[in-house]
């Protein structure tokens, strides 16, 4: 390998560790967006109303066009960042007018939330409640299920840790009386989109430890030279 080419590339791997778009400000409970301006997320629906209408079973796209400010004390759901702007499009590519329930989370503090879940959720009046966090690596979230004499409700919303775009929302009404059996899916498409952004604070250190592996590897091919 000439001197030039190798010149070359240094500088190359040197600039690509730096293209990507530097990290927002945390707050100071330490959180920030996990998804950036852009950033598109697929998802399945279902949706099934009884007897009030047809059954709805389709795809539809969330793209994130802008990025709500972050208020350094969230303490209450009420304190939390309005959900990004998003543009919403049907598998085939025409606008959703209606907002479809998809919803995103600031991520970096994910303790902080689930206390305010659970805050959320104890703050009912209903007695006959079960309620329960939702955690893996992965995944962060919340269930609840509220039972009557005839009928019963069952609630979930999934987050992805890394990124805070919801992942699974969960919502089914079942009357016995009427019989009457409701229910609202929307599940996120696994592996559409790369698990983290590129201008995360985790997706900078993966593309800084590949930029230092590929400069080692050239060292090593230019030193065998």
């Amino acid at each position: 390998m000439s001197k030039i080419l190798y010149f070359q590339l240094m500088a190359i791997l040197f600039v690509l560790c730096f293209v990507v778009t530097p990290v927002g400000a945390a707050s100071n409970q330490g959180f920030h967006w996990g998804v950036t301006i852009g950033s598109r997320f697929d998802y399945h629906r279902i949706v099934e109303l009884g007897y009030w209408t047809s059954p709805i079973d389709d795809d539809f796209y969330v793209i994130i066009d802008s990025l709500p400010s972050i208020a350094d004390d969230i303490n209450t759901m009420a304190d939390l960042p309005d959900s990004p702007g998003t543009s919403q499009f049907n598998e085939n590519g025409t606008g959703i007018e209606v907002s479809l329930g998809w919803q995103v989370y600031p991520v970096g503090n994910w303790s902080h939330i689930v206390s305010i879940w659970q805050s959320w959720l104890a703050d009912t009046p209903e007695s006959n409640v079960t309620q329960d966090i939702i955690s893996t690596p992965y995944l962060i979230g919340y269930n609840y299920t509220v039972s009557w004499v005839l009928a019963t409700q069952t609630h979930a919303e999934i987050y992805v840790r890394t990124t805070g775009v919801l992942h699974t929302f969960y919502s089914r009404y079942i009357n016995t009386e009427y019989e009457s059996d409701s229910l609202i899916r929307i599940s996120l498409f696994e592996g559409v989109t790369w698990p983290f952004p590129f201008d995360s604070s985790l997706g900078i250190a993966v593309i800084a430890i590949a930029g230092i592996a590929v400069i080692l590897i050239v060292l090593v091919v230019f030193r065998r030279e």
